[in-house]
């Protein structure tokens, strides 16, 4: 039977949340077994030290021909994402953390609708699911004003719609296969490369008003941690530079609305990495560290850089006075509560 999604579940050392997980894809009380059949399930181990791998066998041996363990080497997120694109056989592609999950009604409905609708990429609602407290439904910011189950022309809606998260977005997989989409490996922060990457080839989309990923916040270790932004700074900077080459690269072939949509997108990549480095001991060589990511940024885009000053307060009175401000704003910044 022809495969109609691929869900490719990156797994390190998620045994605590991997069954809650497959659960929420294959429950056939609420996922009849006929659309079952149409999912490729992809356990992407990425040489887990815990239960992980002897727990995607379970599944694998429980539903034949749909969940499927894939053993690699250790080289983090990106790499197991690459490692699914690579083997997915599924009209479409959906990348799903090890410790998320879906909200399995949802999954049925949108496997109905993506059977016989083709785009080149599909958006859906999805969930925040914050420890200790009730899910909450996220709307893709603008996407309210498409028209849904509907395949239109992306160029003529992007430009309402602000950002598509990574937890939102359903890719078609010859898009992401015929162009040899991959993200960087063995470093944190590329969910932002998988969703821009891809952008240049877009020519469809589709939404669909349905709350499918369910993505777990709060939980102590995640990379958007505090600890773990100061511990991996080096990681949101890889990743910025990554971005402004895909913009340097591609910006004399992009209509004008693409190239709106990844400033925006690389932008607020940049963005987030400068608060990232204003959570650093505030120190001379740390500030000439953002001093020179910041000159790299208006080296490469001064477009860029202008929406960077017209996104964050923050930015913006660094650059004003100097960086001359820059102890004062990392106190603050330090002892703000994040976003």
């Amino acid at each position: 039977m022809e495969k109609i999604l691929t869900i490719s579940i990156a797994a390190y050392n998620v045994a605590e949340y991997l069954k809650h997980t497959l659960e929420s894809i294959v429950n056939n009380r609420i996922v009849p077994r006929e659309l079952l059949e149409k999912l490729e399930v992809l356990v992407v181990d990425d040489e887990s030290k815990d239960d992980t791998r002897k727990i995607a066998k379970e599944y694998e041996k429980r539903f034949p021909g749909i969940v499927r363990v894939i053993n690699k080497e250790n080289a983090g997120h990106g790499s197991t994402i690459n490692r699914g694109i690579c083997e997915a056989t599924g009209k479409y592609f959906k990348a799903l953390d090890g410790d998320d999950w879906f909200e399995t009604a949802a999954l049925s409905h949108i496997l109905k609708h993506l059977s016989d609708k083709t785009a080149d990429i599909v958006v859906t609602d999805y969930y925040k699911c914050f420890e200790g407290a009730e899910p909450v439904l996220v709307q893709v910011d603008g996407i309210q004003t498409m028209k849904e189950d509907i395949v239109l022309q992306y160029e003529e809606q992007i430009p309402n719609i602000r950002w598509i998260p990574y937890h939102a977005a359903i890719y078609r997989t010859e898009i992401l296969q015929k162009h040899t989409i991959r993200l960087d490996e063995k470093i944190f922060y590329v969910d932002t490369e998988f969703m821009l990457y891809p952008v240049p080839y877009l020519k469809t989309i589709m939404y669909l008003s349905y709350g499918l990923y369910c993505y777990r916040l709060g939980r102590e270790g995640q990379s958007v941690s505090k600890t773990s932004r100061i511990k991996n700074i080096t990681h949101g900077e890889k990743v910025a530079v990554a971005l402004l080459n895909l913009y340097k690269n591609n910006v004399d072939d992009l209509s004008d609305t693409k190239k709106r949509y990844l400033i925006r997108g690389i932008g607020g990549h940049c963005v987030w990495h400068v608060r990232s480095m204003l959570l650093m001991k505030p120190n001379k060589e740390n500030c000439n560290k953002l001093i020179e990511f910041d000159k790299t940024v208006r080296g490469v885009s001064p477009e860029i850089y202008a929406f960077m000053d017209q996104e964050s307060h923050l930015v913006h009175w660094l650059r004003r006075y100097n960086y001359k401000l820059y102890k004062l704003i990392c106190f603050y910044r330090q002892h703000k509560r994040e976003k």
